[in-house]
């Protein structure tokens, strides 16, 4: 799973910062935070099974690859934004 809320400023992802800079987030604002990345493992098969997601990483700031940051020390309020996730898997009938 892959979360995160626009203008989600802190000190690292600052507001104004400027294309070349690491934490630099797009557009011509900025966007605040990278994404919080989740990731769990499923069985899929003729039974229900469930499973929880654990954070994994985030996101690049400004989303130009689709690598997985596993260091979390320059999220904030990022890190709480969805307190625990849950998947559920229902076979068809």
């Amino acid at each position: 799973a892959e979360i995160n809320h626009s203008k989600d400023f802190n000190e690292y992802y600052r507001k104004g910062l400027v294309v070349g800079d690491p934490n630099y987030s797009g557009g011509k604002m900025g966007s605040g935070q990278p994404s919080m990345l989740w990731e769990g493992t499923l069985e899929i098969g003729e039974t229900e099974t469930s499973t929880a997601l654990e954070k994994v990483g985030h996101g690049h700031p400004s989303g130009k690859t689709g690598d997985v940051y596993p260091d979390l020390n320059t999220l904030t309020s990022a890190l709480d934004i969805v307190e625990a996730i849950q998947v559920k898997y229902i076979p068809p009938q």
